[in-house]
Formats: C-alpha cells, sequence, structure tokens
C-alpha cells in the first residue's frame, strides 16, 4: 500500500485489512526496491513449497498436474509413498 498518510493509526489499519506493506510518501527509492526484491524472493519460496514435498524435496502431485496441463501431453509417472 502507498499513501502520503503515513501515521501509525493509518498503516495499522492499512495491515489489518490485509496490506503486506505500506511504504509513505515520498517514496524513497532505495527502500522501494529493496521491499520489492523481499517481496518477489518471498513469493519464490512460497511458489516453491506449494510445488515440492517438504520430505521428499522431489515435486508432488499440484506440480505434476499443472505440468500436464501446461503441456497438453500424456506421460506416465509413478509416485510411491512409504
Amino acid at each position: 500500500m502507498n499513501s502520503i498518510q503515513n501515521d501509525k493509526h493509518k498503516r495499522i489499519k492499512a495491515f489489518r485489512m490485509g496490506a503486506d506493506d505500506f511504504i509513505g510518501k515520498p517514496i524513497d527509492i532505495d527502500e522501494f526496491i529493496v521491499k520489492i526484491v523481499r517481496h518477489i524472493q518471498r513469493k519464490k519460496i512460497f511458489d516453491q513449497s506449494v510445488l515440492i514435498d517438504e520430505l521428499t524435496q522431489v515435486y508432488n502431485r499440484r506440480f505434476l498436474e499443472d505440468t500436464l496441463k501446461r503441456s497438453g501431453r500424456h506421460f506416465t509417472i509413478s509416485i510411491i509413498d512409504l
């Protein structure tokens, strides 16, 4: 969220309403870039955790189903959970 109203109560309200971050105006470009990079890094970690099994560290069923949908090709795979 970006706002000229940069007081504590406005930031708290924004976070309670679902904002992930708050950048006050005027924008400090160095701070802005660091925050964007961190958000992208967190998203990559989250995306990876959704598609890779935590225990085996191999792609899970969701990844395989998404790959099948994107490729439009059929393939056979066997997953054994011991």
